[in-house]
């Protein structure tokens, strides 16, 4: 198991919210992702660049991986927010996955998680968790 991999697996937690999930540099160099993330480097460079100024993303919401995806709000943490994003192009709203992103100093971590107000909290939670481990270190 390498150096990242135990950041992924507690940014996934037990799997029953975060359905996969990565960390990048913020040009979008994946550094450890897990099973399943296939975002492409442009898709989460335009997360990482947009993520202090996110106003671009109310007009336009992001393309990442396969889907398109509508910015529901920015949570605000101490100035370190989380974005989150509600996947558009689903029929039920089980099958409309969000959209959590967030950037470290040196990172962006991205993850997809089921839908829901229950899930929409636990992955906020989960991605806050990884983020503060990752600053103590400096990443």
């Amino acid at each position: 198991m390498g150096s990242w991999d135990a950041y992924v697996n507690a940014f996934k937690g037990d799997g029953t919210t975060m359905l996969k999930c990565g960390i990048y540099d913020q040009e979008g160099n994946p550094w450890a992702l897990s099973p399943g993330m296939s975002a492409t480097q442009a898709q989460v460079k335009r997360l990482a660049s947009h993520y202090e100024d996110s106003s671009d993303f109310y007009i336009n919401g992001p393309e990442f991986e396969s889907s398109k995806f509508a910015f529901l709000k920015k949570v605000e943490d101490g100035g370190n927010p989380v974005l989150v994003f509600k996947r558009k192009d689903a029929e039920n709203e089980e099958d409309k996955h969000l959209l959590v992103a967030m950037n470290t100093v040196q990172a962006c971590l991205v993850g997809i998680a089921k839908g829901g107000e229950k899930h929409k909290s636990l992955a906020i939670n989960l991605i806050r968790h990884v983020n503060e481990a990752m600053r103590k270190y400096n990443y």
